[in-house]
């Protein structure tokens, strides 16, 4: 159903089987009957990465849409661009609460300009040297 990519052919991330980073061996194959099914409307692709390894990836046929105008159906896959937007802020709060847990960033309350001492500049104003991380997020 779905376009199976070579696994790691445009990441470089080294692959594995799913059943070998502890996925479902069948994880692919699901994927591709539930989106048989329409279970998934609006999903182009899906990859699963696990302890650094790329086990699945997957490709859908679809349309897609550029700032709410239509466009026709793709065979998308990993050279096609996409429209991402919204998402993008999911996965940035995501990546920041996890390496937060590990002490790798500062604080959400922190000032944004002391997290990035090469813009010392914002701090000259005074509105923009109370924006924190928090804010950014």
């Amino acid at each position: 159903m779905g376009i199976i990519a070579s696994p790691g052919l445009v990441t470089g991330w080294p692959t594995a089987r799913p059943e070998d980073v502890g996925l479902a061996a069948d994880l692919g194959s699901r994927l591709d009957h539930a989106f048989g099914r329409h279970e998934y409307a609006g999903l182009h692709g899906f990859l699963a990465v696990r302890h650094g390894m790329l086990a699945v990836e997957r490709y859908y046929p679809g349309q897609d849409e550029r700032w709410g105008t239509p466009l026709p159906d793709y065979a998308h896959g990993p050279a096609l661009l996409h429209d991402v937007r919204s998402i993008t802020k999911s996965i940035v709060g995501l990546l920041y609460g996890l390496a937060l847990h590990a002490g790798q960033v500062p604080a959400a309350s922190e000032k944004l300009a002391d997290a990035f001492p090469e813009y010392q500049h914002l701090k000259t104003d005074p509105l923009k040297r109370r924006i924190t991380i928090g804010h950014v997020l």
